[in-house]
């Protein structure tokens, strides 16, 4: 059976939510300039090396029904957090109703919920991806594509499936990838030249027609450009760090993150909601943008060290129950 343990996807998927978490820490004082939105695909990348994941390990098992049941636990650890965050700042019924129903909250895990009803729909993708692979990817292009330039607003839903339209093309995208890279397909020099050539062309269109101006909500067509030469520069240079400091101390810590993605993303947010969001709010704190970005990278390294406690009560709880088990065996014998 393959290792899904792979250390540099592991690694991939720590730096990328670790971008992620260092962003909503930063995003949470007001008033600051979002200086990151000119660098910042990897929510994306997260999504996409889901999707990769999924087309390298499991396209060719008979395990959807794992995957489906990830969705319940996704769902779960993200209304764990949402709900009680939201009747903190909003208690009403209606706040309630919408989170639970998976229709807004103000979270900064959103991702989550969507990642959730992914997982919840994958069984049919793989499905309809094994029998009409370039359908599926043509189609999942087509409502990208429209999603660039339509949004919805004021429906029942309408954040939730402004997330799905958008992000279910780089899930689709990665599986695909995922199926080449089994194939020993995905690298060659035709493709980086391809993706060389892609890179090229949308930094030279975003300057023509918009500017150095990036804007991220709503998804539009320019942050799709954005991510066009963002997106392979920083899985190289993220493929270069990882080489540089795969031997050393550093790199165990880091790849705590990705080995432990989902209480990352409930620990991040419980950091960022007690530590920042009400300290800011109680007592009206105003920081500049580089004491903002100092913090926020404290908190990092704080979120890090807590992955690796709650790694650790895991692996301690994990060698209670299996010393119990084996003490019940026995007993029985």
């Amino acid at each position: 059976m393959r290792n899904t343990r792979e250390p540099l996807f592991d690694f991939y998927r720590s730096i990328f939510m670790l971008f992620v978490f260092w962003h909503h820490f930063y995003l949470t004082f007001p008033d600051l300039f979002d200086y990151v939105k000119w660098f910042n695909p990897f929510a994306e990348l997260f999504v996409g090396l889901a999707g990769f994941m999924i087309g390298w390990i499991y396209l060719k098992r008979n395990q959807d029904l794992k995957l489906f049941k990830k969705g319940f636990q996704v769902i779960g650890a993200y209304l764990l957090v949402a709900v009680p965050f939201q009747m903190l700042i909003n208690p009403s019924w209606q706040s309630l109703a919408d989170v639970l129903l998976l229709n807004t909250s103000d979270t900064f895990i959103e991702i989550l919920k969507f990642y959730g009803i992914l997982f919840l729909i994958v069984p049919l993708l793989l499905t309809a991806f094994r029998k009409a692979r370039v359908l599926v990817i043509a189609l999942s292009i087509a409502v990208y594509l429209v999603g660039l330039f339509v949004h919805l607003e004021g429906v029942f839903w309408d954040s939730t499936l402004n997330l799905l339209i958008i992000y279910q093309f780089y899930f689709v995208l990665g599986v695909w990838l995922g199926e080449l890279y089994d194939k020993k397909r995905l690298l060659n020099r035709q493709t980086i030249k391809l993706l060389l050539i892609c890179s090229v062309l949308a930094i030279i269109a975003q300057i023509s027609y918009f500017g150095f101006g990036v804007d991220e909500y709503p998804y539009n067509f320019q942050k799709a450009l954005n991510n066009v030469y963002l997106i392979p520069v920083c899985l190289y240079t993220i493929y270069k760090l990882h080489h540089s400091i795969i031997f050393t101390w550093i790199y165990n810590q880091v790849n705590v993150i990705g080995r432990h993605s989902l209480a990352a993303f409930v620990i991040s947010e419980i950091i960022r909601v007690l530590w920042l969001f009400i300290p800011v709010v109680m007592f009206d704190v105003t920081i500049n943008e580089f004491e903002a970005t100092v913090i926020s990278l404290f908190f990092a390294a704080l979120l890090i060290w807590l992955v690796h406690q709650y790694a650790k009560l895991k692996l301690f709880l994990g060698g209670l129950k299996y010393a119990a088990n084996n003490h019940l065996r026995l007993y029985r014998n």
